[in-house]
């Protein structure tokens, strides 16, 4: 069975970095507000007291943010949506109901792509199962439409969207063993194709794209304990190579690309 994230105090506020995935993060106590702690894809991170939202995202220019998949005290896993807007200028701070995932799920991830939508791929349904399952929310229309499913059911795993507008799509957990494989998902095709395999299957990971447009996959955890290990993903050759450790190996930690490429 996959475990139900765990309630923790989180910070009111923290920026990470622009490409990062956004993803359900199981957070350490970082004090601050009781609630429960999620990413914001471009910018923030939010404690909401008493829910549970697997992760925010952008959703288009308005710089609406978008609530995605919910776990409600009482552990019913939900497919309920919430938008807010927190930059215009008549901004009340609440929180408005749109469409709803047409699949509940949690430990996913939500990755907004070229074009405006919202890619949100995998993750589990609560009864110990991960999903293949991927949805594309539309902001103009408040509306989820299936895509192209995932060839492996995946959670706790990153999404990162690549230069070209591909996103790729690495790691993570089947609910029976951690994950290598990694996928790329193509928005004009509507669908999955596999890419080379991590060296080292993690969950729990960092994936950051880098200015060179190589992806920067770092920590995570699986079987053998927590990583330290590091590896580059080249999207023109499809392969993951190697690279510096970590001091300190960690997971469900965060990465944040530098304006200085660091």
């Amino acid at each position: 069975m996959l475990a139900r994230p765990r309630q923790t105090p989180c910070m009111k506020k923290k920026f990470i970095s622009q490409f990062s995935s956004a993803r359900c993060s199981r957070a350490r106590t970082l004090g601050g507000e009781g609630g429960f702690c999620s990413y914001v894809s471009m910018g923030l991170f939010l404690c909401l007291a008493g829910v549970l939202v697997a992760f925010f995202t952008f959703a288009g220019p308005t710089g609406a943010l978008q609530a995605q998949g919910a776990a409600h005290q009482s552990n019913n896993w939900a497919n309920v949506i919430k938008i807010m807007n927190p930059v215009s200028p008549q901004a009340s701070g609440t929180w408005t109901v749109t469409g709803s995932l047409n699949a509940a799920r949690f430990e996913h991830t939500a990755t907004l792509l070229l074009n405006g939508m919202v890619l949100v791929a995998g993750g589990g349904d609560g009864t110990g199962n991960t999903l293949t399952s991927a949805e594309l929310y539309d902001p103009a229309t408040g509306m989820w439409t299936g895509t192209g499913s995932l060839n492996i059911g995946r959670s706790d795993h990153t999404s990162t969207l690549l230069p070209n507008g591909m996103v790729l799509v690495a790691g993570g957990t089947n609910s029976t063993e951690t994950l290598a494989s990694a996928e790329l998902y193509d928005p004009v095709s509507g669908s999955w194709n596999a890419t080379g395999s991590l060296n080292t299957a993690r969950l729990g990971h960092t994936a950051t794209l880098l200015p060179n447009g190589m992806v920067l996959v770092a920590g995570g955890s699986n079987s053998s304990g927590i990583i330290a290990s590091a590896e580059l993903y080249d999207p023109a050759s499809g392969s993951w190579t190697s690279t510096g450790s970590l001091n300190t190996g960690r997971g469900r930690h965060t990465a944040t690309l530098l304006s200085n490429g660091m």
